[in-house]
């Protein structure tokens, strides 16, 4: 099983590779996605969750594709920690 500093660094890659298209440095678990941080807005975020599927070869359940339901890095990367071996 992946560890959860392992999640967050394929989270982060893809956030940077994918989405923003710059480089991430230093992106605390309580760092937000939207306004007031990294500036995902909705679509972005869908996108995000679409290439984790993808990534982690599973499907999220349907309340957790919410914007508000996982609103932080820390949120993303403790609901795939926990959801992996169910997912």
């Amino acid at each position: 099983m992946m560890e959860c500093d392992e999640i967050k660094e394929i989270i982060l890659k893809i956030i940077s590779n994918d989405i923003i298209r710059r480089e991430l440095t230093e992106i605390s678990d309580d760092y937000t996605l939207g306004e007031s941080g990294l500036g995902l807005n909705s679509m972005e975020f869908l996108k995000v969750m679409t290439l984790l599927e993808k990534k982690f070869n599973c499907q999220v359940e349907d309340e957790f594709w919410y914007y508000n339901k996982l609103h932080t890095i820390g949120d993303i990367v403790e609901y795939f920690y926990k959801n992996m071996e169910r997912l």
